[in-house]
Order: C-alpha cells, then sequence, then structure tokens
C-alpha cells in the first residue's frame, strides 16, 4: 500500500478524490448512511480538513445526503 498523500497533495483534491486517496471512502459512505456525524468529521479530519471544515461539509452532506447519493 502507498503512503498517505501528504497535506499539500491533498489540498489541490476533491473530497471524494482525499477519501480515495487515503482508502476512507467505503469507510464515509458507511458513516454517512448511518448518518453519524462525529465518524464523518472525524474521517474528514484524518485527509487534511480542519474541525471545522470538516463540521461544514458533514454539516452540508446530512442537510441534504439524497444530493449526495446517500
Amino acid at each position: 500500500m502507498n503512503a498517505r498523500p501528504s497535506d499539500e497533495e491533498l489540498s489541490g483534491m476533491t473530497t471524494n478524490e482525499r477519501l480515495f486517496a487515503c482508502g476512507l471512502f467505503d469507510r464515509w459512505s458507511a458513516a454517512a448512511k448511518a448518518r453519524n456525524r462525529d465518524q464523518m468529521i472525524a474521517l474528514l479530519c484524518q485527509i487534511a480538513f480542519t474541525k471545522k471544515g470538516a463540521q461544514e461539509v458533514v454539516d452540508k452532506v446530512l442537510g441534504n445526503p439524497s444530493y449526495y447519493g446517500f
């Protein structure tokens, strides 16, 4: 398995690209489907999101889950 991309490399990627690059997309999808806000935030913090930024993304996804495929 390759090493996790650097925060600098991650900063140039979309959220989904970051999740895929770090092998976290399936965990993110499961957390989103379960509406597990805390787990979703924790996963985004692992891919170079600030806690505040992660909270904003998660609240947006959970505010309209069907739009994001959940």
